[in-house]
């Protein structure tokens, strides 16, 4: 027997003062790896706030 691939995804809502930004991470469930989406909301987050100092 061979399953549907199963697309899954992680949505992560980062707050940083007064903005929200969306992070979206998806993939297949055989290939798809959860810590990519903490990688990328951890490297948004000092991202933002440099964005913000300088606004």
């Amino acid at each position: 027997m061979n399953p549907e691939p199963i697309h899954t995804v992680d949505i992560v809502l980062i707050r940083v003062k007064n903005t929200v930004t969306l992070l979206v991470s998806d993939g297949f469930f055989a290939t798809f790896d959860p810590d990519l989406s903490r990688q990328a909301a951890e490297a948004a987050v000092p991202k933002l706030q440099d964005a913000q100092e300088t606004a």
